[in-house]
């Protein structure tokens, strides 16, 4: 698949919910190609200036920054501008999913007077299936384990397209060979411990 990857740390700490990365997700939208945000420079935008442990950083910017961008894609009404818009947050695990769900849509009850570009709620939005996430396949968080059963999947809107324990991939929309090229993409990746399970919203 054709997309494009930024990081989830821009220069000077900016949000890209901004009027200034407009063109930015209409083109993206317009050629029907994702867009993804991944890990990036943690300094000195994330609060984690005086982190002096790289274990300690990497573990708290790597979903940290990637969390700050998608709630500032929906709150500031992106995914309703851009509903055929197509974003992911790349290998940043996916127990953070249906807490962050659940927060925004309480916020969104709440608070929404100061978000008014977002008209549905947060979950309504993820459901649409056009935002992913991307999950390590050794995750054994409680939501990842909540993400296995079929009925739990539907509750998430979560469409599982690879079962961490197989790692087997299975493209969304296929063609035979595309299929065994991915499964043989898989078996590779699996060999050289780099496997990757791909939770797609349906």
């Amino acid at each position: 698949m054709v997309g494009a990857v930024l990081p989830a740390v821009a220069p000077a700490g900016r949000l890209y919910s901004g009027p200034e990365f407009y063109p930015l997700w209409e083109e993206a939208q317009k050629l029907d190609v994702p867009v993804s945000t991944h890990g990036g420079l943690s300094m000195p935008s994330l609060g984690l200036d005086m982190v002096n442990n790289f274990t300690i950083g990497h573990t708290l910017e790597h979903p940290f920054a990637q969390i700050r961008q998608f709630t500032a894609l929906m709150f500031e009404g992106v995914f309703e501008l851009f509903p055929n818009f197509k974003f992911g947050c790349i290998e940043c695990g996916v127990g953070w999913v249906p807490y962050m769900m659940d927060r925004m849509d309480e916020e969104q009850e709440r608070k929404g007077h100061y978000s008014p570009r977002c008209k549905l709620k947060p979950s309504e939005y993820v459901k649409k299936g056009n935002i992913f996430f991307a999950v390590e396949v050794e995750e054994s968080g409680p939501a990842a384990r909540r993400a296995g059963g079929e009925r739990e999947r539907a509750d998430l809107g979560i469409r599982l397209s690879a079962r961490a324990r197989s790692a087997r991939l299975q493209p969304r929309h296929s063609e035979p060979d595309q299929s065994q090229r991915c499964r043989a993409m898989s078996s590779s990746a699996k060999s050289s411990g780099t496997t990757r399970c791909v939770f797609i919203r349906a």
